[in-house]
């Protein structure tokens, strides 16, 4: 899933590198947005159901910063979605402690 969320950032990314501003505006790179979406509606639907958060914390998350916190920071704010915030709220409040490595890691490559 995370592999799909990289694959439609770039997409749009690419998009935005050859069309500027305005492809966050075309029905393609808006089409792109809503799989992005979808795919953070369903990791905090996951992560909110989630009864072994040690599995959630080895498997998910480093991935999971890889995937969508880079993105973020790279993306054009046209093209940010705010539904990554409330996936990393949820992450965060369910993880609370166990969560400090992955930031520390995400940290020192950004």
């Amino acid at each position: 899933m995370l592999s799909m969320y990289r694959a439609t950032s770039q997409m749009i990314s690419d998009s935005v590198a050859r069309e500027g501003q305005i492809a966050t505006k075309m029905p393609k790179v808006r089409g792109l947005r809503t799989i992005k979406k979808e795919i953070l509606k369903l990791t905090d639907t996951y992560v909110q159901k989630a009864d072994d958060l040690e599995m959630v914390n080895v498997n998910i998350s480093a991935a999971l910063l890889d995937a969508v916190l880079i993105d973020y920071n790279r993306n054009a704010s046209d093209a940010q979605d705010a539904e990554l915030l409330n996936v990393m709220t949820i992450i965060i409040t369910k993880l609370h402690v166990r969560w400090t490595k992955h930031i520390l890691k995400c940290s020192f490559r950004a």
